[in-house]
């Protein structure tokens, strides 16, 4: 029978890594819920919604071997629990957690789901490659993938060449990782910021990518469909090239970009050979701010959308690379390169 105990502090750590996998409200109770497993000395918990699989490993102490599926929010609640011990039992189905505080003794019965009902959580077999820089490339990535793409590759994210690419059509990232196998084209990850850092292994089959770090495991479908060849995007060596100050430039794109419209989205870079000169012109009101620098050559100038430039000195590049006005501009940062596409001008 199914009896382990656990700290809820352990159980809320366990559940806020399966949370991205699991429906928040679905016509199938399954996607809702999470399997609990206990097996050869270990309790997991997993969650899929078939597209994205997660699979942590329990702190728990086993008294019982055996499977449970249950609703995540019912677990949730339980984590919440003042007390220092849960314990849970199989009841058939249902599970039953029993907990007790400094003044209180509680306990709740779970409504369960059959296991063998519940999804296959799928698993890559081979062996794991270490790659400690890659969580960290796909949380860069991330924010550049499209979101609702009519060319839905563009929606995901594609690890291969030793680098990790993201485009939405308009800008791309690509991120050098030093020991980054061939994988393939993955759906641009639910989870955010920093959760994505401690994911330093992965393995791929023809199917499934799976990413595992410190007791978790994820695994993510590969995607069908061919993903834009960004060798094709990235401007080459022949490209001329200035430095980047990040603050300076986005102090300055700050200072004009209240002068843009509706009508007119962009901020026009003027390098003239001294300095750098970003200038802005909405329907009542026109902007000029200018860096004091030698950047470089003089050359065409340059229309950009301010957001996207915002978005790509939040990384903190060093150095902007340019061939002309209707070309594709490259800023760099010490292990990326963001490229962006000008907007016409006059």
């Amino acid at each position: 029978m199914l009896t382990f105990e656990t700290d809820p502090r352990a159980l809320k750590k366990a559940l806020a890594i399966l949370k991205p996998c699991v429906a928040g409200k679905s016509t199938k109770r399954l996607f809702e819920c999470v399997l609990v497993s206990a097996a050869g000395g270990t309790v997991e918990l997993s969650a899929t919604d078939l597209e994205w699989a997660a699979t942590v490993d329990l702190d728990a102490t086993i008294r019982g071997c055996g499977m449970a599926v249950v609703p995540f929010y019912q677990l949730v609640d339980i984590a919440k629990a003042k007390t220092e011990r849960v314990r849970f039992t199989g009841q058939g189905l249902d599970l039953l957690a029993e907990w007790s505080g400094a003044k209180t003794e509680a306990e709740r019965l779970i409504v369960g789901e059959d296991p063998e009902q519940y999804p296959e959580i799928p698993r890559v077999t081979g062996r794991w490659t270490h790659v400690p820089d890659l969580g960290t490339a796909i949380r860069e990535a991330l924010p550049f993938a499209g979101q609702e793409a009519a060319r839905f590759v563009l929606n995901g994210i594609q690890l291969a060449e030793g680098c990790v690419v993201a485009t939405d059509g308009r800008r791309l990232y690509r991120g050098n990782v030093a020991g980054l196998p061939d994988c393939g084209l993955i759906p641009g990850p639910r989870w955010r910021g920093k959760a994505l850092d401690s994911w330093t292994h992965v393995r791929a089959s023809e199917r499934a990518i799976e990413f595992s770090g410190k007791g978790f495991r994820i695994v993510a479908r590969v995607m069908d469909g061919s993903f834009p060849s960004w060798r094709d995007i990235v401007p080459n060596g022949s490209a001329h090239e200035w430095p980047c100050d990040a603050e300076a430039w986005t102090e300055a794109i700050g200072n004009v970009a209240g002068c843009t419209s509706v009508e007119s989205q962009s901020i026009i870079v003027d390098l003239d050979g001294e300095s750098v000169t970003f200038e802005a012109a909405g329907g009542d009101s026109r902007g000029k701010c200018r860096i004091n620098s030698t950047p470089g050559p003089a050359m065409d100038r340059i229309g950009f959308n301010p957001n996207y430039m915002l978005d790509f000195l939040k990384l903190r590049p060093t150095a902007f690379h340019a061939t002309n006005k209707n070309s594709a501009a490259k800023w760099t940062t010490e292990r990326a390169d963001l490229v962006l596409m000008p907007v016409l001008i006059d």
